[in-house]
Parts: structure tokens; C-alpha cells; sequence
């Protein structure tokens, strides 16, 4: 109660100013009341009158101490009142979950659904299962889905789904014609005249069956195309690289700047002017609260310059091809790879890797 408790004492006597000085020196907290020459009013808390005491009697003033306080039960109860109030508060809030974070590429209407119908459920009503199951039957668009509860937010990681090719068969009245360039694979033709065969190279353009039948005698019938041709095309892709090189270091130089966020709402940040000619930057997202949404960007700003870099091209060759691989491969399925080869070559100081894959393509 000493720190809570205030006291007034009437001290009498002259030369205030020294008196407040040594207060003041000896870091206790005062309220000053002069009521005139010779008496002045000094309120203070309880658990500075020892060392308010000692200065008095050196100074040889005549003080008496009063009682104004009065325990002041009102403000205790009251600040007790609002500190049950807040535990009460922050209870329930982290009893249900206010707002959504999704993590990837998702549909947009992801999270119109889930605010619309999970938004405010209890923590103890909500199955994180049901829901990877709801959001992959209502949406066709992601295959992977995982929701977890962070704070007062759910947070969906989503993983987007592989569109199937379409397969349509090839049916017209103008004869079918090679949209690419490539080797011919399959043919199978239930209407019309095939003019190329499997095996045969044929160019962009170029008519592969032709929207007629012919008799034993040699006359033409016109019939509606309906066939599937099939081409083999190879794909590749090339990447270049010098056992000298130049690269980006950091130098160890940083700063950073940082906002302290509620919701969409900046409390409080610190911007920095970046003093770097090249940098990099790094992000980090720290909650302050498990039950409130504050949340503390840090935007970490590292200075970097162009330092010489030897490196092995042996070490790196497979990792190398990798690369080529999969800039080859970056619009096809694995499963529709028919082949795949690739060539190393140098031209000076410098080495070319070009992987090559062969796919098979319906026409049309």
C-alpha cells in the first residue's frame, strides 16, 4: 500500500529553494504547494517519507505529516475492476479467430468464402480437417491444402492444382494441317486421306490429311476430317556459364526499418534512407501477442558489391544440367517426356550446357 498511499506534510521554516534542490538530488517524486514565506506544502507517497524525513531534519525545518490519501480504496478496486475486465476480454477473443491469412497461389474466391463462413466461429468449433476438406471439394483450382490456427488469424497454406491437357479430337470439312514442326509418331485416321505416314518430317502448315476418299477408280469424295495425328517435337533449353565471374557479396553493412502493424493499421514505424548503391532485403514478421493481431515488420537492408569469383565448372556440372532441365521442361508433364539427352560445348572461356527433351503433341 506504501506505493499507492499519498501523504501531505506542512513544513515551516525559510529557504525553500535549497530544501527542493537536495530533493530533487535525491530523486523523489514531489507535489509543491507554497502557501507563503515561511510554509510550504510538499505531497509525496508514503514510501519516500524515510528519506524525505532524514532531509528535513538536516535542514532543521519543523514538519508535520497529514494523511490525504485516505487509502483510496476506490482507485484500487477500480483499476482491479479493469484488470478482471481485460482478462475477461482477452479470454474470450482467444476463444474464436477474427481474420484469414492464406499462404500461396489460391483461388480468389478463397477467402471471400472462409471470411464469410468462418470468420468469428469458436477455436472449439472449428475441425482445420473439415475445412481442408470443404475448401478442396469447392475449389478445383487447389490440389494441397493445410490450416492451421496462429493467434487470432487462420492461416490456409494452399497448394495450386495441375491443369489437365485437353484431348479434343480434330473433325472439319478443310482437311488437317500441322500446327508445329516435327516427326511424325501416330496416325489414325477413321475419315479422310492420310498424306504423311509415321516417321515422315513434316513443317508448320503443312497438309497431314486431306477431307477426301478415292474409289478403286481414282475419284474423290469429300468427307468431313476426322483423325489424330500425332508429332514428336523436341524442346530445349541452354544455359551459359564461365569458371570466372563476378558476383554480389554483402559486405556486412546493415540497417533496417520497422513497422509495428495492427490489422492493416501502422501504430508506430521507423523509416530508414538507404545510403547503399546496391543492396539486398530481407523481410521478417514477428506477432507481439498470441490473442491480439500486433504484428512487427522488419525490413533488413544489406549493402553488397561486385567481388571476383572463381569457380570449378566440374563441381557445378550437374547442378548445371539440372538447371537446363528444367528450364526444357517447364511446360510439359514428366510423364509426357519421350526422350531427353544433353550436349556440353566451349567457346573460350566459357561453357554452354543445352538439354534437350522430345515430347510427343497431338495436332490441334
Amino acid at each position: 500500500m506504501r506505493y499507492f498511499r499519498w501523504v501531505k506534510i506542512k513544513v515551516t521554516g525559510v529557504n525553500f529553494g535549497s530544501l527542493l534542490q537536495m530533493i530533487q538530488s535525491a530523486n523523489i517524486v514531489v507535489g509543491v504547494d507554497r502557501q507563503s514565506d515561511t510554509v510550504l506544502i510538499i505531497k509525496t507517497k508514503q514510501n519516500n517519507l524515510a528519506i524525505l524525513f532524514d532531509i528535513l531534519k538536516k535542514k532543521c525545518y519543523t514538519y508535520e505529516v497529514y494523511d490525504t490519501s485516505k487509502n483510496k480504496w476506490w482507485y484500487i478496486c477500480g483499476a482491479g475492476c479493469a484488470l478482471i475486465l481485460l482478462l475477461i476480454v482477452l479470454f474470450v477473443l482467444s476463444r474464436f479467430f477474427i481474420g484469414v491469412t492464406i499462404v500461396g497461389d489460391a483461388d480468389e474466391g478463397l477467402y471471400d468464402y472462409l471470411c464469410q463462413n468462418a470468420v468469428g466461429v469458436s477455436w472449439q468449433n472449428l475441425d482445420t480437417k473439415v475445412i481442408e476438406s470443404t475448401i478442396l471439394q469447392q475449389f478445383d483450382t487447389i490440389s494441397m491444402v493445410d490450416v492451421s490456427k496462429k493467434g487470432l488469424y487462420l492461416v490456409v497454406n494452399t497448394t495450386p492444382a495441375t491443369k489437365k491437357p485437353e484431348n479434343n479430337f480434330i473433325a472439319n470439312e478443310n482437311g488437317l494441317f500441322a500446327d508445329r514442326s516435327g516427326v511424325v509418331s501416330r496416325i489414325f485416321v477413321a475419315s479422310g486421306t492420310a498424306c504423311v505416314a509415321v516417321g515422315d518430317t513434316v513443317s508448320f502448315g503443312q497438309m497431314l490429311v486431306a477431307p477426301y476418299v478415292e474409289n478403286e477408280e481414282g475419284e474423290k469424295t469429300s468427307v468431313s476430317v476426322k483423325a489424330d495425328v500425332y508429332l514428336y517435337e523436341w524442346s530445349s533449353a541452354m544455359v551459359e556459364f564461365s569458371e570466372n565471374q563476378t558476383e554480389y557479396a554483402r559486405t556486412g553493412n546493415v540497417i533496417f526499418s520497422q513497422k509495428v502493424m495492427f490489422f492493416d493499421k501502422i501504430l508506430s514505424k521507423k523509416e530508414v534512407n538507404v545510403p547503399f548503391g546496391h543492396f539486398e532485403t530481407e523481410t521478417s514478421k514477428r506477432f507481439l501477442s498470441d490473442t491480439l493481431p500486433l504484428v512487427v515488420l522488419t525490413t533488413y537492408y544489406y549493402e553488397t558489391t561486385l567481388v571476383p569469383v572463381k569457380k570449378d565448372f566440374k563441381a557445378e556440372e550437374q547442378s548445371l544440367i539440372y538447371q537446363a532441365r528444367q528450364m526444357a521442361i517447364k511446360d510439359m508433364l514428366e510423364s509426357e517426356i519421350c526422350e531427353e539427352k544433353h550436349t556440353i560445348s566451349t567457346v573460350g572461356d566459357k561453357y554452354y550446357i543445352t538439354y534437350y527433351v522430345k515430347k510427343e503433341y497431338k495436332v490441334g
